[in-house]
């Protein structure tokens, strides 16, 4: 919903707020440079770099850091959306296009450590900086997370964004927009051998040449595009795909002596499934969670975490086994830290990241789903 006392023409870019230690940030905009209330902008299509803004939204930050005012820029509904990005402490503002731009002095050292940064600036280049950027990312993850947690992202994650991104522009305008957008989210991709397939909903009727960068990527990666138009009622259902095995990132937050935090409710009851045990993937100690209650009501779940007391931003991986979960807790600014923490801000861009009310937490679900 847009905020009632937000400017009807557009509001200034004032400040920004870290979501990791480098990369993209969050942009925070005000009615004026000397306002006091914070606002996000809304994307026309999320997970889109060339998005218009289509609304602003109230935002409670407790970390924001005010722009150089030579930075100060003005958005205007309508106009194209406009990014804040931050390596080795200095602070970029622009189109992605721009950034890209900006930053080219740095693309050599993102390549060796963010390339997930990197391939968000390229996605607002031409399409062969993105599946060139796409490529050393992959290589990046394979390297420390193994082939196949590689091969779910590629597929499940940046293809599946090029798919959508592509369906939307096809699809933001006409009769069909509301319901297409519903439909977009039920879509899916494989990839077997050389072959990637898209399965959608027949009623969107659409063929391999409209969805030009899913097909240029897909191209690139020597892989042959096809595309299954179903009806409706053969695709799964949400219930389906919810059972379907999942992995979890998400950003935590510092809770009482500091080696406690706080998991949302809406996480316990879906992801874990009311289940509050939990395992250390690396030492194989067992953690429970316990249920804090306000009177008869439940408040939150909380979870003791010792090694996040030294933590500055810790960051964890949950995954799903047959035999119970299993977690991974690291601080963004490590190696292995850093590449949750890029997952869980591509996760913002593309609209699959979720926060709780303030933005105290972070979370997103990732696919598990084999894609060979």
């Amino acid at each position: 919903m847009t905020d009632r006392g937000s400017s009807a023409v557009g509001m200034m870019l004032v400040a920004y707020e870290r979501l990791t230690d480098h990369g993209l940030a969050l942009p925070l905009f005000a009615s004026s440079s000397g306002a006091n209330a914070l606002h996000i902008a809304v994307p026309s299509q999320p997970g889109d770099p060339a998005a218009q803004v289509k609304s602003f939204e109230l935002y409670s930050s407790t970390d924001a850091s005010a722009l150089n005012p030579s930075q100060f820029q003005t958005v205007v509904l309508g106009g194209i959306w406009i990014d804040v990005f931050i390596w080795l402490d200095s602070v970029h503002v622009g189109t992605r296009a721009q950034l890209w731009e900006s930053t080219r002095s740095y693309h050599e050292a993102m390549e060796r450590s963010s390339p997930l940064s990197l391939l968000a600036l390229a996605e607002g280049s031409e399409r062969g900086e993105a599946a060139r950027c796409s490529a050393i990312a992959y290589d990046w993850l394979t390297r420390d997370w193994g082939c196949s947690r590689a091969d779910r992202w590629r597929v499940g994650s940046y293809l599946t964004r090029l798919a959508r991104r592509d369906l939307m522009r096809r699809y933001s305008t006409g009769p069909l927009h509301p319901k297409a957008v519903k439909l977009i989210e039920v879509m899916r991709l494989t990839q077997h051998d050389a072959v990637l397939e898209l399965r959608s909903p027949r009623l969107l009727d659409f063929k391999a040449f409209d969805l030009p960068d899913l097909a240029f990527a897909a191209d690139a990666l020597g892989w042959r595009l096809e595309i299954v138009l179903e009806d409706i009622d053969e695709l799964p259902t949400a219930s389906a795909a919810s059972s379907i095995p999942q992995a979890m990132v998400m950003r935590l937050r510092h809770g009482r002596g500091r080696t406690q935090t706080q998991i949302p409710l809406r996480v316990v009851d879906s992801f874990f499934a009311g289940s509050r045990a939990l395992q250390d993937a690396r030492t194989g100690q067992s953690r429970t969670m316990t249920l804090s209650k306000s009177g008869e009501a439940r408040n939150t779940m909380k979870l003791q975490l010792p090694e996040i007391a030294e933590m500055t931003d810790p960051v964890a991986r949950f995954e799903r086994r047959d035999d119970g979960v299993i977690f991974e807790v690291y601080d963004s600014t490590s190696s292995e830290g850093r590449k949750i923490a890029d997952l869980l801000n591509e996760g913002v861009r593309d609209g699959s990241t979720y926060k709780t009310q303030r933005g105290a937490t972070w979370w997103r679900l990732l696919s598990n789903r084999p894609q060979s």
